[in-house]
């Protein structure tokens, strides 16, 4: 028989989301660089992360920024490095100074060096997320869409006269 699970032992399982390494990059100046990565991702870090994104998307439409649909996996690797490093990055709430930071970063060899050095498991982690909510949000649209029509439907039964065809 198995041990009783505990917040104690949950507190272990998540150590590791604490880890922290360097990484050593070379600039095409010779000038030596470290970054300091979090190579394992918390689920709520990863909620904030997706939740920058959107928000970023949702300012660029508001300042009437075009964001090609092409640069969305793009834009979200900007956003994990964002959250997942210690690369400084400008506090400015802007959308195009965002993305001029973005349009910098992807790039940069230096910033596909960076991505390399995050786990497979962590990007895929991600993007599992990321595909989790688009479902689930789906899933609720759809409910939401058949509810209207049936509601919809029974409003033509029920009021017919305001519903009908006048003839004249």
């Amino acid at each position: 028989m198995g041990k009783q699970l505990s917040i104690a032992d949950l507190k272990e399982e998540i150590r590791h989301y604490d880890e922290v390494f360097e990484v050593d990059f070379v600039g095409r100046n010779g000038e030596n660089y470290v970054v300091k990565i979090r190579p394992y991702f918390k689920p709520e870090k990863v909620s904030a992360a997706l939740k920058e994104v959107g928000e970023f998307l949702n300012k660029a439409e508001e300042e009437k920024l075009n964001v090609p649909e092409s640069e969305h996996e793009d834009l979200i690797m900007f956003f994990i490095v964002k959250h997942f490093t210690n690369l400084k990055f400008s506090k400015s709430k802007k959308a195009k100074k965002a993305y001029e930071e973005f349009k910098i970063a992807i790039n940069t060899p230096l910033f596909a060096e960076i991505i390399k050095a995050f786990p497979d498991e962590s990007l895929e982690s991600v993007y599992k997320r990321m595909y989790d909510i688009q479902e689930k949000t789906h899933a609720i649209q759809e409910k939401y869409v058949k509810h209207a029509e049936e509601v919809f439907a029974e409003m033509k039964i029920k009021n017919k006269d305001i519903f009908a065809p006048k003839s004249e």
